[in-house]
């Protein structure tokens, strides 16, 4: 529990007069899992009553054997007014924005509504008491600061190749969901944007050709939807490109791959005489994030990784550098210093493709 906790937990107790969270409504609520509409992600949400105020510790956890298991992550929401009628809890964080909505149904029973900030809403899903006393254990994953580097002589198109108007710079999640049935593996390909912003003139020259200068951009962990599952642990990884907006939109952003160009990547096509795996014609950097510790991943996952020796295994964002064939990662080979900047290029092998085709680190090798 942070500092910042602390102070919150304090000043609720001196306000409320209350001696403590543990009454009758405080406890953890486990998501019914018994339910037809049960996803194989368990929620449980522990919750602190004091006095006049609640907040809650929502927990997320992986797919597979006991539900509630293998933790994934856990997000802390705001405090908000309780009552017995119901109650409100706003949970913000870098990867979503929602409002949890609680009805009692019974002394045991709990009835929570998840709702976006796109005015979604989740079915009504009922969670039931597991425990009197909420646990207040909550190890997060914070946001990391990178770069993505323009500055590089060069760093344009030849004339009448390509001429850019909307330029957007966005870091894209690839993932890998394996499949399987009976004894046949199959892989679907998975994708999410993440942080993305609009190229400036300070970072374009004039003739719209190149790109310019250092963005500074904070990348929080990727969606659930974009981790691949290895081992003991998930990983994701991470691209900085830019892609040229056919649509120009400034409130919004939704990568057509169909349509909209990769102008700029930190994947350039080619090897690098003496360094470059054998079959590889791609390299480059990218950002691998893993979920727990780098050695929790599976071994055979790990024979991949080169130069792992002094490399912290708890860090959780690596910047990378990957040897693919095609959009097939084969070799990654690790930073120890973990150099924050990302030089991305502008490339023309991505202006023709109609899919994204991006390198991705599959999990399972024979």
């Amino acid at each position: 529990m942070n500092f910042t906790r602390v102070i919150f937990l304090v000043f609720i107790f001196i306000s409320s007069g209350c001696p403590n969270y543990e009454d009758e409504f405080s406890g953890t609520y486990l998501e019914d899992t018994t339910l037809t509409t049960f996803s194989g992600e368990a929620r449980s949400i522990e919750l602190f009553r004091f006095g006049d105020n609640v907040q809650g510790l929502v927990r997320y956890f992986q797919k597979g054997g006991d539900p509630f298991e293998r933790e994934a992550r856990c997000v802390w929401t705001k405090s908000a007014p309780f009552s017995e009628d119901g109650f409100s809890l706003p949970l913000v964080s870098s990867r979503e924005r929602i409002d949890i909505k609680a009805t009692f149904k019974s002394e045991d029973r709990i009835e929570f509504s998840f709702i976006s900030d796109s005015g979604n809403s989740l079915n009504k899903t009922p969670f039931i008491k597991g425990s009197d006393t909420p646990n207040q254990e909550c190890v997060t994953i914070e946001d990391t600061l990178l770069s993505a580097n323009f500055d590089f002589d060069g760093n344009r198109f030849d004339p009448n190749v390509f001429e850019f108007s909307n330029p957007v710079f966005v870091l894209m999640w690839l993932g890998v969901n394996v499949i399987q049935q009976d004894t046949l593996l199959t892989f679907a390909k998975t994708q999410k944007k993440g942080p993305w912003v609009r190229i400036a003139d300070s970072h374009a020259t004039a003739d719209k050709r190149g790109l310019k200068g250092v963005l500074h951009f904070f990348l929080p962990p990727p969606d659930e939807s974009a981790l691949t599952v290895s081992g003991d642990t998930r990983y994701s990884i991470g691209h900085p490109i830019v892609v040229e907006d056919e649509k120009g939109d400034d409130g919004n952003f939704t990568l057509e791959i169909s349509t909209e160009r990769i102008i700029a990547s930190a994947i350039q096509k080619g090897v690098r005489p003496g360094i470059s795996p054998e079959g590889s014609n791609y390299f480059g950097k990218a950002v691998l994030f893993v979920e727990g510790k780098l050695d929790e991943l599976s071994p055979a996952l790990q024979r991949q990784f080169k130069n792992t020796t002094d490399v912290d295994t708890d860090q959780h964002f690596y910047i990378i550098e990957i040897y693919s064939r095609n959009d097939d990662i084969k070799e990654i080979r690790f930073d120890p210093k973990n150099d924050v900047s990302l030089n991305v290029l502008i490339t023309e092998s991505y202006l023709n493709q109609n899919e994204l085709q991006l390198p991705r680190l599959v999990p399972l090798r024979l």
